[in-house]
């Protein structure tokens, strides 16, 4: 379970109530985890819960936005401190809403059960991050760690502990008093984008790599963000101090600035909506109307999200084709506003009328079109990219961009390539041949992984599961052949024609976390809804190789509710009403939501039962353990009609979605039909997927619990 219901309801979840629930399942039964360990550490508040073992996350990212940020110097000075001081902390977890963004931060966190005393030099990692990412050579790898180490002090830096990473004023409803949540000083990255451009003057041709181009959009859309924030003050100031031709110069830069980052984005494939939206639209399997129904969604989510701007932003995508039709097209909407409204007639901005306008007029037609033209494909030649920042001393630049377009190889090929390394089995004593893993005392778990030496033409690999092997061999990939496999890109130096790089000695590793867990509920809705097996098996070998061993594998769940409440009555139509549409189910599961943006057809039903099974088989074979969903008490408004008797608690009006779409039902678990239906669901779920005997159950997630009322 995760200990979000404790941060969430904090008035409720005090030490008693706390140490009441999770002491109600014996030690070493129930695994909690502490979603927010990096910013807001749960465990710290209840005596790190108690006994009961928890995994420490690192939750990073809210919606799947992007912006670049990370606060590796907070997950140094308290997962080192707090691995020796809880022996139930049994594991590391990574738990951000969206994946694709801040390759750096997961490289690091991926990385950190290497280390058994204290943390790496961080200056010196960042060094050789740098140079296994674009495997340049030593004189050009030197120029890029200096702005490299210019990041590490400053996004990837948080004294603070931002709650809320992701919010920027560019890509926020306008109007007055918006401002976005930094926790360093913007001319750090400035500085490093001038080092950038310099180094591309200098070193042209290093366009050709995949994950140079990335950074480099990267690091200029982070530039062009704060230098939206400046303009957007002097915008503020000028309209306080009615100096409306200082006003309108603002509005006109601001404008540009949406304009240059849409053209800068257009460099790289990674920043194109067209990938979402196509995604989106493939899964309607021919249908024009599904495939329509899918795109709505899909742009509803990183736009509106909801049917009246419910959570507006909160998975906001900096992406071609955002900035184009719906950023720019805001903030132009918003500046006429405020000619014809504060400049013109002198009157007061009224947010409520500009905010409805703004919605009929510019959101609401974006979550509906379906005939915008998108980029495809990466511009093949992009000039004068970087002498648009001489107003903020950058270098002026001009050049031609050549961009492979070749998409990233599978790691499986890479791995075949070399067929003197050999992936060997371990025999380990403290390894149980069955998948039951918590059958041993959860603190006293060491699992001795991997061994790497050099044998005589190759390199062997042995661990006590396919995940250690694969995590050793990322670690000689790193180390020694000076390869980087990310979500935006890979490099890799290892030729199949040449010996692979020799290893000294033995090289072992010792990793006391004994697990390591991937994913959050949100995940599989803000990233991976539109996923089809090739990306998916990317992506499960993406988790092998950083020695992901506990990962969440909720697809296909919604056809084990049909079986289960089938069994108790309802209707295929009663169940089906409830789902939500494929783009919101996370929530459906949480029982946020429900009938939103639904129903599933049945086409989405068999993909996602055929994909489940692939995932499952994949992660089975490396020896991972999946996280399977459980009975959690939600249920369809007409099981309170069928059992008129059972305890039935209404639940919250999630973020204004109203009676229609939210106030889920939620069956009480000391309700005998409780244990029923949890038993059925597990019983359905076996026979259509069988078990690896994890399963995650949250049960008040950003709820109440109604026992909060109860008179005392």
């Amino acid at each position: 379970m995760q200990g979000w219901l404790f941060l969430f309801e904090k008035e409720f979840w005090r030490q008693p109530q706390v140490q009441a629930l999770v002491t109600s399942i014996p030690l070493g039964k129930m695994l909690i985890l502490d979603l927010f360990s990096e910013t807001n550490p749960i465990y710290s508040l209840y005596n790190g819960y108690y006994g009961q073992p928890f995994i420490w996350c690192m939750l990073h990212n809210f919606g799947g936005t992007h912006g670049m940020y990370g606060s590796l110097n907070r997950i140094n000075e308290n997962f080192f401190t707090d691995r020796k001081r809880y022996r139930n902390l049994i594991g590391i977890g990574l738990t951000m809403e969206g994946i694709e963004q801040n390759d750096v931060v997961y490289d690091y966190f991926t990385e950190t059960v290497w280390y058994q005393t204290e943390a790496p030099d961080m200056s010196l990692w960042f060094d050789r991050y740098v140079q296994r990412r674009y495997g340049f050579d030593t004189d050009r790898t030197e120029l890029l760690q200096k702005p490299w180490q210019l990041l590490r002090r400053s996004v990837f830096h948080d004294p603070i502990g931002i709650h809320n990473h992701g919010v920027y004023v560019i890509t926020s409803v306008p109007g007055p008093g918006l401002h976005s949540q930094l926790s360093y000083e913007p001319k750090y990255v400035y500085k490093s984008m001038k080092l950038f451009a310099k180094f591309l003057n200098r070193y042209p041709s290093s366009i050709e790599s995949e994950t140079f181009v990335y950074d480099l959009v990267d690091i200029s859309r982070q530039t062009l963000q704060l230098i939206f924030d400046h303009h957007y003050e002097q915008l503020e100031l000028a309209l306080i101090q009615q100096y409306y031709h200082r006003a309108k110069k603002s509005m006109s830069k601001m404008l540009w600035i949406l304009d240059l980052i849409e053209s800068i984005l257009q460099a790289s494939d990674h920043w194109l909506l067209f990938n979402w939206i196509q995604d989106a639209r493939v899964l309607g399997n021919g249908s024009e109307k599904e495939q329509n129904f899918y795109e709505w969604q899909a742009r509803n989510q990183i736009s509106s999200w909801g049917p009246n701007d419910n959570i507006v932003d909160y998975a906001a995508k900096q992406w071609s084709g955002m900035f184009r039709f719906f950023y720019k097209p805001r903030w132009q909407f918003y500046f006429d506003y405020l000619q014809q409204i504060v400049i013109e007639q002198h009157k007061s901005f009224r947010r409520k009328d500009f905010v409805e306008k703004l919605f009929n007029n510019i959101e609401l037609p974006f979550t509906k079109a379906t005939d915008q033209i998108l980029i495809e494909k990466a511009n093949s030649k992009f000039s004068n990219l970087l002498n648009r920042f001489k107003s903020f001393s950058l270098i002026i630049i001009s050049i031609l961009f050549r961009i492979a377009t070749n998409l990233i190889n599978d790691i499986n090929l890479l791995i075949k390539e070399l067929d003197t390394l050999q992936l060997l089995p371990y025999e380990d004593d403290n390894v149980n041949n069955t998948n039951l893993l918590l059958s041993y005392k959860f603190y006293k778990i060491q699992s001795r992984f991997p061994f790497i030496e050099y044998h005589h033409d190759g390199i062997q690999i042995t661990g006590t599961t396919g995940v250690a092997a694969a995590n050793g061999f990322h670690y000689y990939l790193k180390y020694y052949a000076n390869c980087s496999i990310s979500w935006s890109g890979d490099h890799c130096e290892l030729d199949e024609n040449q010996k692979p790089p020799k290893i000294g000695d033995v090289i072992t590793k010792i990793i006391k976390e004994k697990f390591r867990y991937y994913l959050n509920a949100c995940t599989a809705s803000y990233s991976m809804v539109w996923w089809q097996w090739p990306r998916w098996q990317r992506e499960i070998d993406w988790m092998a190789l950083n020695g992901i061993n506990l990962p969440l594998a909720f697809n296909g769940q919604e056809e084990i509710y049909r079986r289960t409440f089938l069994h108790f009555n309802l209707t295929m139509q009663e169940i089906d009403d409830y789902f939500t549409g494929p783009a919101y189910l996370a929530w459906n599961r949480m029982g946020n939501i429900q009938s939103w943006s639904g129903p599933l057809s049945e086409n989405w039903h068999r993909n996602q039962h055929q994909l489940q099974l692939k995932i499952l088989d994949r992660m089975r074979n490396f020896g991972m353990y999946p996280v399977l969903p459980g009975f959690s008490g939600h249920v369809p408004r007409s099981f309170r009609q069928k059992f008129p008797e059972a305890k039935i608690n209404k639940l919250a009006n999630w973020n204004h979605f109203g009676s229609n779409y939210s106030e889920t039902d939620f069956l009480e678990p000391e309700d005998p039909l409780f244990v029923q239906i949890g038993n059925k669901f597990i019983e359905e779920y076996i026979d259509l997927f069988d078990t690896d005997h994890f399963y995650s159950i949250d049960l008040f997630v950003e709820e109440t619990p109604s026992s909060k009322y109860y008179e005392t």
